[in-house]
């Protein structure tokens, strides 16, 4: 029998005891797929940026594709906060976008910002101010691990906390994104090894080089500093501080320092933005 809690009660006082509720699984929970698979699709901006796919066209600009893809981020974040403030100020457009793009959203955001804005504000920042090795963490430990924290909290979790998370999802995120940013680093420590440009110029982050150990405590920092960011993230400012901003951002700031920490060079950790029209 699980403690219920009032937190509304103004002589309510939390103890030990009260922080955590032991309750049966929830036999009826329901697994947004669609929404799950469009919020791994994300995924596709740290690709994109890492394996550098327009230096294809010989431009003299080094950063073409960061160049590129920061202008992309930045008309994409514009126009889909135009629409959500076109569709707050009129309720046809908002039923419109309901009705399209309602398995992609939360209930929450029928009434409040569309989560894709807080991510690519999330991207505009990383992507303009780190090594895409950090951004590239820090976004695939919220694009894989939030999934797999919903699912895995919402049909096997049983130790709830008052806010209603569970040590199951929270436990579930850390493995999920330590597992899949770690295989990321070996395909980088691999691509390095095969000469590949963009992974050549952060060569410090290889399994396969003098710091390993090093490499692993940045991961390791990054991916539990996540999975706290998410567990005690929520919804405010209309939805703009959510967990798609706050995860990235915690976690990339976490890799950062513990990489300074541990002697990665300042390079290796963030970008000049300066440097963004610089020709080879």
């Amino acid at each position: 029998m699980g403690i219920v809690l009032d937190l509304k009660d103004p002589g309510w006082k939390m103890t030990p005891m009260q922080v955590i509720r032991i309750l049966p699984r929830n036999e009826a929970f329901d697994f947004n797929f669609k929404r799950k698979a469009w919020h791994m699709l994300g995924l596709l901006v740290p690709a994109f940026f890492y394996f550098d796919p327009l230096v294809i066209l010989g431009t003299p600009y080094i950063h073409i594709t960061r160049m590129v893809g920061l202008g992309l981020n930045v008309f994409m974040l514009l126009a889909l906060i135009v629409i959500d403030v076109l569709r707050f100020r009129v309720e046809s457009l908002n039923q419109l976008f309901i009705r399209v793009a309602g398995p992609l959203l939360k209930e929450q955001e029928h009434g409040r910002m569309n989560a894709t804005i807080p991510y690519l504000t999330a991207t505009l920042l990383l992507f303009s101010s780190t090594q895409e090795i950090i951004a590239g963490c820090a976004t695939t430990f919220l694009m894989l691990g939030d999934p797999v924290a919903a699912y895995i909290g919402g049909k096997f979790g049983r130790v709830r906390f008052w806010n209603s998370k569970s040590l199951e999802g929270m436990l579930a995120f850390f493995l999920a994104g330590t597992t899949a940013a770690g295989l990321f680093l070996l395909l980088h420590s691999w691509l390095i090894l095969q000469g590949f440009p963009n992974a050549v110029r952060e060569a410090e982050y290889s399994f396969f080089g003098n710091r390993p150990l090093a490499l692993l405590a940045v991961l390791v920092v990054g991916s539990a500093a996540a999975a706290v960011t998410e567990f005690f993230s929520s919804n405010r400012l209309a939805g703009l501080l959510d967990d798609n901003l706050e995860v990235p951002i915690m976690a990339a700031i976490a890799m950062a320092v513990t990489a300074n920490l541990c002697g990665f060079s300042g390079e290796s950790i963030f970008f000049d933005l300066k440097q963004i029209f610089a020709r080879g």
